[in-house]
């Protein structure tokens, strides 16, 4: 299996440059698994780089650069779509490869969705990483129409966001720490009172 193997290519998206440079570092290891011509065909002058030894790459500045140069394309193609929620929102944490998910389902018609493989990987912030892929139905199901739909109006949202003065945000985060377990108002009650005052 390869890069190769996905339509797109989905990450935990702290920010986009590590993003970036993931998927470069997964274009490495298939460029150490990959025979010499497989290299030529797939990932044209980065055939040096074959003899790499990973533990000597982490901090290797040409590597690097070699591996962003040379995985480029497939980033436009293949992550980047899925970065959407990332740029407007930041890091979300925990579901921040959905956020990306989501991001790359909207980017694409139903269609072009159709019948392709979804790469997904979370780091783990070095404790547990974990990498699955997922695959659309070939053929529309109402499933699918379902999840598409949920998701549709997501540039929608972003483009309705208000800004709020600093100043009023940390007045509302203070409300909400006041209010914390003491039943006096519920969280409905503090973010209504947030926007009325926002308003």
């Amino acid at each position: 299996m390869t890069l190769n193997s996905f339509d797109g290519v989905v990450f935990h998206s702290p920010y986009t440059k590590l993003v970036q440079k993931s998927l470069a570092r997964l274009v490495l290891n298939d460029v150490l698994l990959m025979s010499p011509e497989e290299v030529t065909k797939n990932y044209p002058g980065l055939e040096g780089l074959r003899e790499t030894k990973l533990e000597e790459s982490y901090f290797d500045r040409d590597v690097e650069k070699a591996l962003l140069t040379g995985s480029q394309k497939l980033f436009e193609t293949k992550t980047r779509p899925s970065l959407l929620v990332a740029n407007q929102v930041g890091n979300m944490y925990t579901p921040s490869v959905y956020g990306g998910l989501v991001s790359y389902l909207i980017s694409k018609s139903e269609s072009e969705l159709l019948g392709t493989r979804i790469c997904l990987f979370s780091y783990g912030s070095g404790s547990v990483a974990s990498m699955y892929s997922i695959r659309i139905a070939s053929t529309s199901t109402e499933a699918l129409k379902n999840l598409l739909r949920g998701v549709s109006d997501i540039q929608k949202r972003l483009s309705a966001r208000q800004n709020v003065d600093p100043a009023q945000f940390s007045k509302t985060m203070q409300l909400r720490e006041d209010v914390h377990h003491s039943g006096e108002l519920s969280w409905k009650t503090v973010i209504h009172k947030a926007k009325y005052e926002v308003d």
